[in-house]
């Protein structure tokens, strides 16, 4: 995402609430710094089109007949926890990827998600590096490819190969009274 794209969501964020920020999370976006934005390093990417839109021959490959996305759910004290995890994109030769610690109600956003960023993997006319941070489509959807520890440990034969989970970058930090302390949580 450019510095651009960031100030233009700032000035929506103001027009849609009449010049003000009308919950924390948006008060904290509109007080980033420029420094902030300006170091942010954000690759971005538009989801891959409807398989069925895509020209015969384009080379356009649909990931969705090559990868599977496992869905372990866990219970946990804040509820029902999930670890997505693709199959298949080794085979493609590509690193798989996770995502951990999805509430119950994110689940299919999360494997809609995962679609969407092995589909770029594949069809994308940049490589994919861990460490790189990306945003999807024109969400504010940000986050960094970073190798993880196996969950549990004895799950090390499943990280043999690069698994990428999707994770909040660095340096991206909810400002909101809550978070910064100012509000206690509820």
């Amino acid at each position: 995402m450019s510095v651009e794209t960031l100030k233009k969501l700032r000035e929506t964020i103001k027009d849609l609430s009449g010049g003000k920020p009308y919950n924390a999370w948006h008060r904290g976006v509109l007080e980033a710094t420029e420094k902030e934005l300006e170091s942010m390093q954000i690759d971005h990417f538009v989801p891959s089109p409807d398989p069925h839109e895509v020209p015969e021959g384009s080379g356009w490959v649909d990931v969705q007949e090559h990868i599977r996305i496992h869905l372990i759910a866990m219970p946990t004290d804040r509820g029902p926890r999930g670890w997505l995890s693709t199959y298949g994109m080794r085979e493609l030769g590509y690193a798989e990827l996770e995502i951990r610690d999805v509430p119950m109600f994110l689940f299919a956003a999360a494997g809609s998600l995962l679609n969407s960023v092995c589909s770029y993997m594949v069809n994308g006319t940049k490589p994919v590096l861990e460490g790189q941070t990306m945003q999807e489509g024109s969400r504010l959807c940000v986050f960094q490819f970073k190798q993880l520890e196996p969950i549990r440990p004895d799950q090390a034969g499943h990280y043999k190969h690069p698994r990428w989970c999707l994770i909040d970058p660095p340096g991206i930090e909810c400002r909101c009274d809550v978070c910064s302390g100012k509000v206690p949580s509820a």
